[in-house]
């Protein structure tokens, strides 16, 4: 069943305005990296990163979990979160306005404890990649899902790259000193280490084997940049070793 529709608040009068491409987009996300963990989400309490509008918060309830903690740095999309929610689900969730880099301590200060961790487009857009899965593993989280490009190569490398203006502005100045940001692609070696070295084997989505309806909007999954630095999107699943 899909879970990014019009009835759902995806589009049509009143709703987020999700055209059709990305609709087929996030559903194909969803069979990728949320469907096949149904059993992991029933009851689990989710911390879901760079949340956007809120629709894998969303997607989270709709699998079972218990309640999600949501973080953004962008107000306007904490604003948008209300157009999801009914009632009972408003009750399950929280949304956060801030950097995650500077919530994420202050929940585990204050004793917040995480089973499952969505890192959903943020990990190619940070610099500080250990950082970021050090602060996530921090809540031994019995599974976290990272959604991201990476450099397709097994060498421990990271790809910095200058940003400027790609990043809303508000994101730009909630989190950098200026109109630039050097931002990084981490490969699928340097994510792997990485992960091993808080306690987390790496296993990747296949793609290809996918029953998918359509591929539209979704070609960054299947095939590399055409510009030699040899990424594209992947799925993965850490799961403690």
């Amino acid at each position: 069943m899909a879970i990014f529709t019009p009835a759902n608040g995806f589009g049509g009068p009143g709703g987020l305005a999700y055209d059709e491409g990305v609709l087929n987009r996030l559903n194909a996300r969803f069979k990728a990296f949320i469907e096949p963990c149904r059993k992991e989400f029933a009851g689990a309490r989710v911390l879901d990163l760079a949340s956007h509008d809120g629709r894998w918060s969303l997607a989270a309830l709709r699998v079972g979990a218990a309640h999600v903690t949501g973080i953004e740095v962008r107000a306007e999309l904490v604003t948008r979160t209300k157009a999801l929610f009914n009632k009972t689900d408003a009750a399950k969730v929280r949304f956060l306005k801030g950097d995650a880099f500077d919530i994420m301590p202050a929940l585990k200060k204050a004793d917040q404890t995480f089973d499952i961790v969505l890192c959903l487009g943020l990990f190619n857009i940070v610099s500080d990649h250990d950082r970021l899965l050090r602060q996530m593993a921090a809540f031994s989280p019995k599974l976290i899902v990272l959604d991201g490009g990476l450099a397709n190569i097994d060498d421990c490398v990271i790809h910095l790259r200058s940003e400027g203006g790609a990043l809303p502005p508000e994101a730009m100045a909630e989190q950098f000193a200026g109109p630039e940001a050097a931002l990084g692609t981490a490969s699928r070696g340097a994510l792997e280490l990485m992960a091993r070295t808080y306690g987390y084997g790496v296993s990747y989505v296949d793609w290809e084997t996918l029953a998918l309806e359509s591929r539209n909007c979704c070609e960054d999954y299947f095939n590399e940049r055409r510009d030699g630095s040899r990424i594209k999107r992947f799925s993965v699943f850490l799961r403690p070793l």
